[in-house]
């Protein structure tokens, strides 16, 4: 390898390392591996979570191949029992996932959307808005969407369609949003009719461990919700 091509993949991996996705995977597994203090049961847990997105993502950027030498490498770090050395060997494992990130942003996306959507039970009305039934509840999670283009519309669009399903259950009590976009956009949705409040930190640290960017829930009831969306 040359000095161009040696610097150029320095540069790559120092940009992967820098990465928002590189560090939140980060502390997810340093939290995992706190919780489990077992490496073989950390690496179960975690496998069992990117399973869903091997399955997702498209071959021609992440093959079949690479996929195995991904899962065989992350199997060989539930030998590892000091947690830092595991931290950087399973984050070295899954550098060419990060990778694929970095060139392949839509694709990346795709299957990143899949695959929250199969973690979450949510169900996806369109490419940026997705719903799951919790008793009373309807939770609206919005997938990652930095590549769509016309994101306004298809927000509207799928509050719409979600209306009509909320229409149909009449057991449906109250709809609820969570995510660093409601803290980031907390005038729109207060215009569109929601309250936004603090998020209890038992909340937060069950389902957004590794999350560092503020967090914020959005609520609205039913009646509010239908009076703004039912067409």
């Amino acid at each position: 390898m040359g000095l161009e091509q040696t610097r150029l993949a320095e540069q790559a991996n120092t940009n992967i390392e820098n990465s928002d996705l590189f560090k939140k995977i980060k502390t997810q597994i340093e939290n995992m591996f706190d919780e489990s203090k077992d490496p073989q049961e950390t690496v179960k847990i975690f496998m069992e979570k990117i399973e869903p997105f091997f399955n997702y993502v498209d071959k021609k950027i992440l093959s079949a191949e690479k996929i195995t030498e991904i899962k065989d490498s992350l199997q060989a770090c539930g030998n590892i029992a000091d947690k830092n050395q595991f931290t950087d060997a399973v984050m070295n494992a899954l550098r060419p996932v990060i990778r694929v990130k970095e060139e392949h942003a839509v694709e990346f996306e795709e299957a990143q959307m899949q695959t929250m959507n199969k973690e979450g039970g949510f169900i996806a009305i369109n490419r940026l808005l997705s719903y799951g039934i919790y008793g009373p509840i309807v939770h609206l999670h919005a997938p990652p969407g930095k590549t769509v283009e016309g994101k306004r519309k298809l927000y509207l669009d799928g509050l719409a369609e979600l209306a009509k399903i909320i229409n149909q259950n009449p057991e449906i009590e109250e709809i609820t949003a969570t995510s660093h976009l409601v803290a980031e956009h907390q005038g729109l949705f207060k215009m569109l009719g929601f309250t936004v409040g603090d998020l209890p930190e038992e909340s937060r640290k069950e389902h957004f461990a590794g999350e560092e960017r503020e967090l914020k829930i959005a609520k609205i009831s039913r009646e509010d919700f239908l009076k703004r969306f039912l067409k």
